[in-house]
């Protein structure tokens, strides 16, 4: 990899961050360089409409000092472990965005951020940052979930060898590479996984004549995933 920097979406309002120990951790796995990053943005302040009279500085430059000695309160004690550690923040909206256009600047080789549960409507419209990133991070993106286990030991790529979508086909290929980088570097297990869906008709009674079908259906999948790992 040209660029072993990681790039680590800091959630300003959370009082833990275990995305940033994470994070860490696999930079000690795999001697990569870390950057943190916050990217915020305030309406009212924008707008002028925001004013203090206790500080010395306009309102803008005066919260992003602040978040900025936050990153590097994140920062000090992972230096101390002997990691390479930068921090960054981005005055910019929507978030989305903001990261996708410092992702794009930095030319991370990954990114990493924290997710949270969000309601059925707002997974159903994809109004959320995370999906956004799902969409339009121009880097792999590592979504940690709260709560979840500080280390990993087992790596999952699933692919679609049969492009039954029309994907790119150097897609899966770009999977399978930063899946086995990510495995060697924390001495984990690496899987290739495919699956996929029997054509709509033999989920109904009128199909069941078909007796070979689904056979002829699961043979085909099996060859081009076989095709696919064979030069792995």
């Amino acid at each position: 990899m040209t660029n072993n920097t990681i790039l680590v979406v800091v959630d300003p309002t959370a009082d833990e961050h275990p995305t940033v120990e994470r994070a860490a951790w696999l930079a000690e796995g795999m001697s990569a360089l870390l950057e943190l990053f916050i990217c915020d943005y305030d309406p009212e302040i924008a707008a002028g409409r925001v004013s203090t009279v206790w500080i010395d500085q306009p309102v803008r430059e005066h919260l992003m000092s602040i978040l900025e000695q936050k990153l590097e309160d994140l920062a000090e004690p992972l230096r101390a472990r002997g990691l390479d550690v930068s921090t960054d923040t981005a005055w910019d909206h929507p978030l989305v965005d903001g990261i996708v256009r410092k992702v794009a600047a930095s030319n991370a080789w990954l990114v990493f951020k924290d997710t949270h549960h969000h309601n059925v409507l707002k997974r159903t419209i994809l109004s959320n940052t995370d999906w956004g990133l799902i969409r339009d991070c121009p880097a792999p993106l590592y979504l940690v979930k709260l709560g979840g286990p500080s280390e990993i030991s087992q790596i999952y790529a699933a692919v679609d060898p049969t492009h039954l979508h029309d994907k790119p086909a150097q897609l899966d290929r770009e999977i399978v590479d930063i899946s086995q980088l990510l495995a060697n570097g924390v001495n984990g297990t690496l899987h290739a996984i495919h699956t996929y869906a029997y054509p709509a008709a033999l989920a109904t009674p009128e199909a069941t004549p078909i007796a070979n079908l689904a056979d002829e259906v699961e043979q085909e999948h099996q060859r081009a995933f076989a095709e696919f790992l064979a030069s792995y």
